[in-house]
């Protein structure tokens, strides 16, 4: 079922050069970094994925054939009392509306 991420194949991918820009601007040089971020995430969440599903497969499978799968849910925890939600979106947002207004 997974689809290996990582591997030979996405080592040899990853150490071709990048297309070389004959514009010489900040963003062709953050589009690069970008690229190379987004593919670094990609084979983070691809790799920790295909552990993951290693471990399921090799794990206690019951008797009905199926695996069996346990969910921890810790209950109230005293250091987490009092905790509200942070909107980090919301404050992102306003810190950068402020610093437009502060430089105006």
């Amino acid at each position: 079922m997974g689809r290996r991420l990582t591997g030979p194949s996405a080592r040899t991918r990853d150490a071709q050069p990048l297309p070389i820009s004959t514009q010489h601007n900040s963003s062709a040089t953050n589009d690069r970094n970008n690229l190379s971020q987004h593919d670094e995430l990609i084979h983070f969440v691809g790799g920790s994925w295909n552990v993951i599903f290693q471990e399921y497969q090799s794990g206690c499978q019951g008797s009905n054939g199926r695996f069996h799968i346990q969910f921890y849910e810790e209950g109230n925890s005293e250091t987490l009392k009092g905790f509200k939600p942070f909107d980090l979106e919301a404050w992102w947002g306003k810190q950068t509306i402020q610093r437009y207004q502060q430089r105006s």
